[in-house]
């Protein structure tokens, strides 16, 4: 009853098959119910099927309370999960239930992609305090402005708005704060992921994604 999760994991799954070349690479789908309790019949079938490494494309209250339970049944999973998952409250709701996680998220200030990665970091700070961590969303919005300026300053106009759409549409490898921006034909972002963990109750940065594209 989740249509972020459904297509996430969807997604998932399509990109694994086309990766492995392999139908079978999903070992097993298990459903659940948002702001469900017990997850004890679910977390048996993941036991049962073999498999150690688990996609859980869940909202965060769902996500802590099937951690929890996981580890309260010995279960050793590694859970993955999405950039929902990089707040405060999932660390300390979480604790120790959440050591190991690892999700995908649009930005890490300890690992600079482009020059305006560290304009950006330095802005953020002289603002906010010198050990302040920018949230991902605070970065794309400043690559947002970016992008939009890009884009009037290429249609010389900034009244223009299907001349300065149509600019921004053809954005190629434009180097925001959170990576370099790309958009395809359906207007969608092709740009930079970061992978992180969860490491002694901390979010730490384990690699960064670049995007290919023809």
């Amino acid at each position: 009853d989740d249509d972020y999760a459904a297509a996430v994991s969807q997604t998932y799954a399509d990109k694994m098959v086309q990766l492995t070349s392999n139908e079978s690479a999903i070992e097993t789908v298990i459903e659940y119910s948002h702001n469900q309790e017990d997850f004890t019949r679910q977390i048996e079938q993941v036991k049962d099927s073999g498999a150690k490494v688990v996609l859980l494309a869940s909202k965060t209250e769902d996500a802590i309370r099937i951690m929890q339970q996981a580890k309260d049944m010995g279960a050793g999973i590694i859970f993955l999960g999405t950039d929902s998952w990089e707040n405060e409250n999932f660390l300390h709701k979480g604790g120790t239930a959440v050591e190991g996680a690892v999700f995908s998220t649009y930005f890490d200030s300890e690992a600079a992609i482009t020059e305006n990665t560290k304009v950006f970091l330095k802005a953020y700070r002289e603002k906010y305090g010198e050990e302040a961590e920018p949230p991902s969303d605070v970065a794309l919005g400043f690559d947002a402005y970016l992008l939009a300026i890009n884009a009037i300053e290429a249609a010389g106009t900034s009244v223009n708005g299907q001349a300065i759409r149509d600019k921004l549409a053809k954005t190629k490898n434009f180097p925001g704060a959170s990576g370099n921006i790309t958009f395809d034909d359906n207007g969608d972002p092709i740009k930079s992921v970061v992978i992180k963990t969860i490491t002694n109750g901390e979010f730490v940065h384990i690699y960064t994604v670049e995007p290919t594209w023809q």
